[in-house]
């Protein structure tokens, strides 16, 4: 790593080469990463690094709003960096008069957003989940008879998976985002399990 580059551009040149995708959920028909997992991730690499909730904002509207700071350090530097985000249900619908649960979910989701603009997760983010590919090549028939199965096993609406992956039909479907796909399907397959 060149350490003649700024605290910032390290911290972001660390985080963004984390691939994020083998721990991706979907939630509603985007890409979700668990709050446990990103704040692991960032203590693992960053340990000293802090966050400060602020007090939901209230609009007119009976809606609000959740927003975090977060400050990296790693031993006398440190930098910090705020995000905001609407208390949103799993479809990116603002939620009126939310309770104390919707608030509290969406500061978690808040805190994944605000890791992306140091570099973790970004790719979430730039509506894709994994790096910007040139190729969009589509699977395989193997691979589409894979997803199917899958589908099934996970009770998911095909129709909101394709909204996800944006496109028409299974056969559409990008290679590049195949293997985070299956595994996506797969925790909603041992979810479905457990119950």
């Amino acid at each position: 790593m060149d350490n003649n580059r700024t605290f910032p551009a390290r911290t972001w040149q660390t985080l963004s080469a984390i691939d994020v995708t083998p721990h991706t959920e979907l939630r509603g028909r985007l890409p979700f990463l668990p709050w446990p997992w990103a704040w692991a991730t960032l203590m693992d690499t960053y340990p000293d690094s802090t966050f400060e909730m602020k007090p939901p904002g209230w609009l007119e509207n009976g809606t609000a709003e959740v927003t975090v700071e977060i400050t990296i350090r790693d031993g006398d530097e440190a930098f910090t960096r705020s995000m905001w985000l609407p208390v949103m249900d799993y479809n990116n619908n603002s939620i009126e008069n939310p309770t104390t649960r919707d608030i509290s979910d969406s500061r978690m989701r808040v805190l994944v957003k605000c890791l992306g603009l140091f570099g973790l997760g970004v790719q979430l983010y730039a509506k894709s989940d994994l790096p910007i590919s040139p190729d969009r090549a589509p699977i395989t028939a193997k691979q589409v008879k894979i997803l199917k199965t899958l589908l099934k096993q996970a009770k998911r609406d095909e129709g909101r998976f394709l909204e996800w992956a944006e496109c028409e039909t299974l056969e559409e479907v990008p290679a590049h985002i195949f293997g985070t796909a299956v595994a996506m399907l797969e925790k909603e397959v041992a979810a479905t399990k457990k119950q």
